[in-house]
């Protein structure tokens, strides 16, 4: 029996001719703004693309809120964020927006290795989002519980003894500390219409510092751990101790409107009772809500009446 062995033509490529030939089946990429943002898939980091004159004309308050949450390398030209990659990127991304940047889509690296390591210029793709690791397999099938269509915040560990919270301050604990709202009557159904439609980072500053004022008051984080939450003209700080000890997360304005829009667009802001007096608002005004005034009475009482 004879046995006809088929090779496969095998075709060499130059560097050049690779990314040529990779760069062909891309989808063509769009002219990007001079300011945008792109999420980098070789990195799993958010990058801010920002000229200098319009990095200069930002306010102080935003220029905190980039150094909160990227560091400028000088190698890449850009702002990069900060903490683990793909970690909270949406949030990162409603900030660049407040902004006014522009979504310039997903940032893709091709290096290639012909005589010495060298890098190929990069390209902007709408490539999907990297998918998550899958779980491992379970031995046994367990029911799977249909999420609800609200989604619920974490539940608050009852404190057993106070302790200092020593660990990072992530979102969880961010919109916990937010969700008690301004401390002021009314306060989060004021907040809660206002974020129901679109500001500019200039109104949102203005009218949460106004709702928030200048105060604090104490916090116990979800472990238990107690600590406090102040806000100024500048933001709030969230930390945890007495003289120090713990941790401590600043937030500007803009990032604390971020935070807020998030948290009512997606039902996670109000209590129940909440809801149903903001609903009671909005079957009122058949949908269109009015401007909410901070630490006013809302819905504002007509004249006369």
């Amino acid at each position: 029996m004879n046995t006809t062995i088929i090779t496969p033509e095998v075709e060499t490529l130059t560097p050049e001719e690779f990314i040529a030939r990779v760069y062909s089946v891309c989808d063509p990429v769009q002219e990007t703004p001079a300011d945008y943002f792109v999420r980098n898939l070789d990195t799993g980091k958010l990058e801010l693309h920002i000229t200098k004159d319009a990095y200069s004309a930002l306010p102080a308050e935003d220029k905190q809120s980039i150094w909160d949450s990227f560091r400028w390398s000088r190698r890449s030209g850009c702002w990069i964020s900060r903490g683990l990659p793909y970690e909270d990127l949406g949030h990162l991304e409603s900030v660049a927006k407040l902004f006014g940047l522009a979504d310039g889509g997903y940032f893709v690296t091709l290096t290639l290795d012909d005589t010495g390591s060298r890098e190929a210029e990069p390209v902007a793709t709408p490539a999907p989002a990297p998918a998550k690791p899958a779980a491992p397999a379970k031995a046994a099938k367990q029911p799977v519980e249909k999420p609800s269509a609200k989604a619920k915040r974490p539940e608050i560990i009852p404190p057993k003894q106070r302790k200092y919270y020593t660990g990072t301050i992530g979102t969880d604990e961010i919109e916990h500390a937010l969700h008690r709202g301004s401390l002021f009557e009314g306060g989060k159904v004021r907040i809660a219409a206002f974020f129901a439609s679109d500001h500019t980072p200039d109104e949102c500053k203005k009218f949460l510092k106004e709702e928030y004022g200048v105060g604090g008051c104490s916090h116990d984080f979800l472990n238990g751990a107690s600590g406090f939450v102040e806000h100024d003209g500048s933001g709030i700080r969230i930390r945890s101790g007495f003289h120090g000890e713990g941790s401590e997360l600043k937030l500007s304005w803009v990032s604390v409107a971020s935070y807020l829009r998030t948290m009512v667009r997606e039902g996670r802001f109000l209590t129940d009772k909440e809801q149903e007096r903001y609903n009671a608002i909005a079957k009122q005004y058949k949908g269109k809500l009015p401007t909410p005034n901070p630490c006013r009475q809302y819905p504002p009482v007509k004249q006369g009446a």
